[in-house]
C-alpha cells in the first residue's frame, strides 16, 4: 500500500514540474509573438 502511495506521490510531483514547465515554455513563445 506504501508503494501506490509513493508512485502517485511521484507522479504528481511530476505532473507539477512538467505543468511549470509548459507555463514557462508559454509564455517564452508569448513574448517571441510579441
Amino acid at each position: 500500500m506504501l508503494k501506490i502511495q509513493k508512485r502517485i506521490a511521484n507522479l504528481t510531483s511530476r505532473d507539477q514540474s512538467i505543468e511549470s514547465e509548459v507555463l514557462t515554455n508559454e509564455s517564452h513563445v508569448e513574448s517571441l509573438l510579441e
